[in-house]
């Protein structure tokens, strides 16, 4: 984005986004860039396309590009101006910056994630201050039992014990996922527990988001 951003024409985008006028220009030179655009899996050129106008008796040069070879040097060209600022200029159906597509899609996708990252760390936040006052205990795993002896299908039961308040409770894990319950180490299961309500609400601690998950570990010294 840091690239993109020194090769975008910011002042033009300005002043060529409303109140324009046309006039008619000429053609003074076409070059090819180094960057490409990808449109139907197919990747284009972009080029540049130097012109001259003229505005109250003055004559005017400017840039514009695009990934169509359309015109060659000499050729009459529609374009379109800043009648308050008539340096600025486009050609009709153009851009005046090769990067402008490409720094809007990054642009999005950077607002995107920091949209995303921002809501999911308030998630997380919360989610720990909500379960943070709750009750961590060791689970002890009891037994696993295939549920379903066809080859192509993948599902298991697990059932753990903990003690809360003095008393045992079960706790049972149905998933298709077998080496992430059976090879991993009895001192590494963990389970989130309402002291009030110890056998309804309850949640296994590597099931909360990595947030979560890893400050309530953190906090707990696991």
């Amino acid at each position: 984005m840091q690239n993109l951003y020194k090769e975008v024409d910011f002042v033009s985008w300005y002043y060529l986004n409303k109140d324009l006028k046309t006039t008619e220009g000429e053609i003074l030179d076409v070059f090819a860039t180094d960057i490409y655009e990808v449109i139907d899996e197919e990747e284009y050129q972009i080029e540049g396309f130097e012109y001259f106008y003229i505005v109250d008796g003055k004559k005017y040069r400017w840039i514009s590009y695009s990934y169509l070879d359309l015109y060659y040097p000499g050729d009459k060209i529609q374009l379109e101006y800043n009648p308050e600022k008539p340096e600025f200029s486009k050609i009709k159906g153009m851009i005046n910056s090769p990067s402008d597509e490409y720094f809007l899609f990054w642009l999005f996708v950077f607002l995107l994630f920091s949209f995303l990252l921002i809501k999911n760390l308030r998630k997380g936040y919360k989610e720990y201050l909500e379960y943070k006052t709750w009750e961590i205990v060791p689970l002890k795993r009891m037994n696993c039992f295939r549920k379903n002896k066809r080859d192509h299908i993948r599902d298991y039961r697990f059932t753990f014990e903990y003690t809360i308040n003095e008393h045992k409770c079960l706790y049972v894990i149905d998933t298709i996922h077998f080496d992430k319950y059976a090879k991993k180490s009895e001192q590494n299961f963990f389970i989130v527990c309402n002291p009030e309500k110890p056998n309804l609400e309850r949640k296994l601690i590597d099931n909360f988001s990595i947030v979560t998950s890893y400050f309530l570990k953190k906090e707990n010294n696991l």
